[in-house]
């Protein structure tokens, strides 16, 4: 695990730092993740209609979940299989279009990292709900 020197390199990492360490709270963070930058490594070329993707896929206690980076640089240091990336300045939008594509997995962000959260399936869902009720 990186947890040596975990220096924040945007904003999106220093929200999660700060959730980590309760300086703001969760539902700050997660307002942020769903505005902000989010990078999903793929070990195949994903096309711009975003066909051959092939996502990080991860087991944690029986759950299945997709890795994804608060900053590109990030992956390579723990998945330097993963030569591709999808990245979308609209993070919310990113996690939503996971859904559709497998809608039994959870996200781990930052995978491998000590600045990092799980968010299990059911959890998926519920943020997705909810930002999408407050976008409307």
């Amino acid at each position: 695990m990186e947890n040596d020197n975990f220096t924040p390199v945007n904003k999106l990492e220093l929200m999660l730092t700060k959730a980590q360490d309760g300086t703001i709270p969760l539902e700050e963070f997660l307002e942020a993740l769903m505005q902000l930058e989010l990078h999903i490594p793929s070990e195949t070329e994903v096309n711009e209609d975003q066909s051959g993707f092939s996502p990080m896929l991860l087991t944690k206690n029986d759950n299945n979940f997709i890795g994804v980076f608060t900053a590109r640089e990030r992956i390579e240091k723990v998945a330097p299989q993963f030569k591709f990336c999808l990245s979308n300045p609209q993070g919310g939008e990113l996690l939503k279009w996971l859904r559709t594509i497998a809608p039994n997995c959870g996200i781990l962000i930052n995978p491998g990292f000590y600045a990092g959260l799980e968010i299990s399936p059911d959890g998926m869902d519920g943020i997705i709900r909810d930002f999408s009720t407050k976008a409307s």
